[in-house]
């Protein structure tokens, strides 16, 4: 289900296991437990490649793909639209339900940007 999710062929993930096309359809239908080694080198390509194994909690073990990682630049865009977003907001009005609501998006756009700052320093602290 793995190299499904990734829409890889047999030669795909053995390409990128560095295991033999054969080792993974044996792997796959059964026919051999396959090494520690080769098991290993398979999982780790998954992963890389994005698939997240989900272990065994009462429904089935399970794979799925793990969302795709914003980048500096996207997050810093994002923080951009935010900002444009929070200063259109008319909130410097006398009082009034438009006004509450006003502060109310506000303050919902300006949690939005520290979620996005947080992550970013999260991840420019990660090793490459």
């Amino acid at each position: 289900m793995a190299r499904a999710a990734l829409n890889w062929s047999l030669a795909d993930l053995a390409a990128r296991a560095g295991v033999h096309r054969n080792t993974v359809s044996n792997f796959e239908t059964g026919k051999f437990a396959g090494t520690e080694d080769a098991i290993s080198a398979m999982r780790t390509a998954l992963e890389s490649a994005g698939v997240e194994f989900i272990a065994e909690n009462g429904g089935g073990a399970g794979v799925r793909l793990k969302k795709p990682a914003q980048t500096p630049v996207e997050i810093e865009k994002k923080i951009s639209e935010l900002d444009a977003k929070a200063k259109a907001l008319d909130v410097d009005r006398a009082p009034s339900p438009r006004k509450a609501m006003n502060q109310l998006k506000k303050a919902v756009v300006e949690n939005e940007k520290t979620k996005l700052t947080k992550g970013k320093r999260r991840q420019s602290k990660e090793p490459s």
